[in-house]
């Protein structure tokens, strides 16, 4: 069966038949949606800066955050897979994921870089990152006391005979923040996922541009 290699969308490759049937979008009962009054209000720019989530992110307590990144991201096991690379499980991964995603916080209080390590289940200051970008965010959207957590990918570090390798990504991402989101609300914590991948942000830690930015999040104590 003949097939060729076509861009499907930005950031996303695959394969597809040459002989594939689109699929018919043919509808009925249509129903007209109001625009807004103030339509250029309502635009993807004025998202992140104007979404006001009515959520109050106090301090979160370095046992609390502990808890957060033990329910979704520590390192349980890493095994020599047959295909040359080190399979690794993660609470909120697939068992195919071989794309390591970093998890970068980030507060007012301390303004210090951090990774965790799921190794070692700790908290490592990045001294080769300037956090400095940061602190624009932190004037535009409001963060309060809690804890900006961001979501780092290194595509340079995916291996070549990894198909697929950008769209492992993007699943991964999807994954991790709905257990972040999951795992917060059972500690009691409120929780929030900025409209940003932090692309802008994340890519000018880096004076090389090695790192990518996949996801901002934002997590608290709620308020007493």
């Amino acid at each position: 069966m003949n097939s060729k290699s076509v861009v499907l969308s930005s950031g996303e490759r695959g394969m597809v038949n040459e002989q594939y049937q689109a699929f018919d979008w043919t509808s009925s009962d249509t129903i007209h949606l109001p625009v807004p009054e103030n339509y250029q209000a309502y635009t993807v720019d004025h998202i992140p800066f104007g979404a006001n989530t009515k959520q109050a992110f106090k301090l979160v307590s370095l046992e609390t955050l502990g808890a957060l990144f033990w329910l979704t991201s520590r390192q349980q096991f890493s095994e020599k897979h047959t295909m040359r690379h080190y399979q690794r499980l993660r609470p909120c991964f697939e068992e195919s994921s071989v794309y390591p995603i970093q998890m970068l916080t980030w507060n007012q209080r301390e303004q210090v870089l951090r990774r965790y390590n799921p190794f070692n289940h700790t908290l490592e200051a990045v001294t080769r990152l300037s956090p400095k970008p940061l602190r624009s965010l932190y004037r535009a959207v409001d963060i309060q006391e809690g804890e900006l957590i961001m979501l780092v990918a290194e595509p340079g570090k995916t291996p070549s005979y990894i198909s697929g390798g950008e769209n492992q990504v993007w699943r991964d991402t999807h994954v991790i923040q709905g257990y972040l989101s999951l795992a917060a609300e059972m500690l009691g914590l409120n929780f929030t996922s900025i409209a940003m991948t932090g692309q802008t942000l994340v890519y000018q830690l880096d004076s090389f541009g090695r790192l990518h930015g996949v996801g901002m999040n934002v997590v608290g104590s709620k308020q007493s």
